[in-house]
């Protein structure tokens, strides 16, 4: 009888292990359709369309870079606050661009567009490994992200290509795969230098002094193979350009509050580029950045990697003194995946906004090319939009430090790095 009953155990444990996994297949079959489809259309979509005016001046840094190489290019082009990796990048393009006829914002669009295609499938496989309750509809809606859909097919630049890895390294890092971790950071970092905020956030996260060491020692590594020779020939301007670099100043989020809200004097000394006021607060938000997402942290030992990162950009885009609105992108799919409710909020509303201000842009509905140069700062509705994101940003932000039940369901237990 006992016996029995033990095997009737089995079998019903069996019959239950069984439906999950069936359950499981199926919804990576959906997720694997749904994204597929939007690949599909994204691909179409960039084919025809031409793109904002960041795709043209990417075509004039490839030409400097055809002409010049990729060291001159920092002292020849002033504006060009891109890492070695971009310039490889860039000749790759051109010259795939040259040998197919195809034309140059397609084949440059290529990787981006791929890159959030993958991002989809890790953000899947994270929220498995968190214990996420509705992983496939967050994961869906994730593919489905508005946001994602117009900065990797149609914008022109390389934010998505950037997150994808620091998903990447989130993945390997709750997987104990330190050393796949630290090539991933260190590759996010030769992308584009946004991610070098996450380091202490990675670094901390990791329990083990050799995990430390060696995420630490890896990333760097492979970060100053792709850095080292160009700093050596071309070193001060090459860190002028890309770590002084100032995007535009005044068009969003704590700084918009203050032009509507504050006093006027306050917000001209902001906008002054060499004025104290800004500078002091440049230099406070980069601190800052770096070092309030870890002591929140802290405060909050159950928080996971992904949703330490998701902290990070939260902070990012609700105190940044600079702002482009590809950077809409950088939190879009981490607000899904860690707070659903309001995470689609941010993509919708940030898709519409993305959609109206490109329209603007360029004075056709879809634009072909969408030139800010020639038409400048939003205005109209959109002013009410961006300040309807920002909001969305900061409510996410109280919500989640505030109250579990906004997360996505993760198991309440403290989510610490897994044995190597």
């Amino acid at each position: 009888m006992r016996f029995e009953a033990c095997s009737r155990q089995a079998i019903e444990h069996s019959a239950v292990q069984n439906m999950k996994t069936d359950k499981i297949s199926q919804g990576l079959l959906w997720v694997l359709v749904v994204s597929s489809v939007v690949l599909t259309i994204k691909l179409v979509v960039s084919y025809f369309a031409f793109g904002t005016n960041d795709v043209k001046t990417w075509m004039n840094f490839a030409n400097t870079l055809h002409q010049h190489g990729p060291v001159e290019i920092y002292s020849l082009e002033r504006w060009y606050n891109h890492t070695p990796l971009v310039s490889w990048l860039l000749g790759a393009s051109t010259l795939l661009a040259d040998k197919t006829g195809l034309s140059f914002p397609y084949v440059f669009r290529l990787l981006p567009i791929f890159c959030d295609f993958l991002s989809v499938f890790v953000i899947w496989e994270l929220l498995g490994h968190y214990g996420a309750k509705h992983k496939v509809p967050i994961t869906i809606a994730c593919a489905l992200s508005p946001v994602n859909f117009l900065v990797s097919a149609f914008h022109g630049n390389l934010d998505t290509m950037f997150l994808c890895l620091v998903l990447l390294a989130i993945y390997h890092a709750e997987r104990g795969q330190i050393l796949r971790s630290g090539i991933a950071y260190g590759l996010s970092v030769c992308v584009k230098i946004v991610p070098i905020m996450l380091v202490p956030l990675f670094f901390f996260y990791l329990k083990r002094r050799t995990d430390k060491a060696k995420f630490a020692l890896v990333s760097a590594g492979v970060a100053m193979l792709v850095f080292l020779p160009y700093l050596i020939k071309s070193g001060h301007v090459m860190v002028t350009n890309i770590f002084l670099y100032d995007s535009n100043a005044g068009i969003w989020g704590i700084w918009r509050v203050i032009q509507m809200l504050g006093p006027d004097g306050l917000y001209q000394a902001l906008r002054n580029p060499q004025g104290i006021v800004r500078v002091g607060y440049a230099w406070a938000f980069r601190l800052g950045v770096l070092a309030l997402p870890q002591l929140l942290s802290w405060v909050r030992k159950d928080f996971n990697l992904l949703e330490r990162v998701f902290l990070a950009f939260c902070l990012f885009l609700i105190f940044t003194p600079g702002f482009g609105v590809q950077y809409l992108a950088w939190l879009s799919l981490l607000a899904v995946a860690v707070s659903p409710i309001l995470g689609l909020a941010y993509v919708w509303l940030g898709g519409v906004f993305l959609y109206r201000v490109y329209a603007f842009w360029g004075g056709l509905v879809p634009p072909y090319y969408a030139n800010s140069w020639a038409y400048g700062r939003w205005g109209g509705h959109e002013k009410a939009m961006d300040i309807g994101l920002w909001l969305i940003v900061v409510a996410m932000l109280i919500l989640f430090l505030a109250d579990k039940q906004w997360r996505t369901g993760w198991h309440s237990h403290p989510h610490a790095a897994p044995e190597t």
